[in-house]
């Protein structure tokens, strides 16, 4: 009689284990690059802080199904614009910007499939190109000599 109520019990519970609903826990993985922070499954508006007092902010975009979608910013720790860059699927994927401190632009060119394409543009602070790689042919890039041009803010 033992044995069938123990069998009783021990069948109930793989039963009742078995009718449970699977959980996805929403992992935060951590380091000092800023695509190291990743949420898993989670879609929707995502905002990265640069401590624990959330007052301000690291980096912010949209996440669909853990992945970068849409526009994505990444600020300076005194709140000034760094980066501002089109995602596709998580992947880079068109205009990209990177600012000095002060605003000015510093680097602005385009990602296909997350890998730099086209002509990329280098600017000094005072916005004057100093200088353009060309990655049409390839990731490494090649350098194009350029006449001095200046960029307003």
């Amino acid at each position: 009689m033992a044995t069938k109520l123990t069998l009783l019990v021990i069948g109930t519970v793989f039963i009742y284990a078995g009718c449970t609903t699977n959980t996805t826990k929403t992992e935060i993985k951590k380091s000092n690059d800023a695509d190291a922070f990743i949420m898993q499954n989670k879609t929707g508006n995502d905002t990265v802080y640069y401590d624990d007092s959330k007052k301000q902010v690291r980096f912010a975009g949209e996440l669909i199904m853990g992945k970068r979608n849409g526009i994505w910013k990444a600020y300076y720790q005194n709140g000034t614009l760094w980066s501002e860059g089109q995602y596709v699927n998580g992947s880079g994927e068109g205009l990209s910007h990177i600012f000095y401190p002060d605003g000015s632009i510093k680097i602005m060119g385009f990602y296909t499939n997350d890998k730099p394409s086209g002509v990329w543009q280098f600017f000094d602070e005072q916005g004057t190109m100093t200088h353009e790689i060309d990655y049409t042919e390839g990731d490494k890039g090649k350098v194009i000599p350029t006449k001095t041009q200046t960029i307003k803010k």
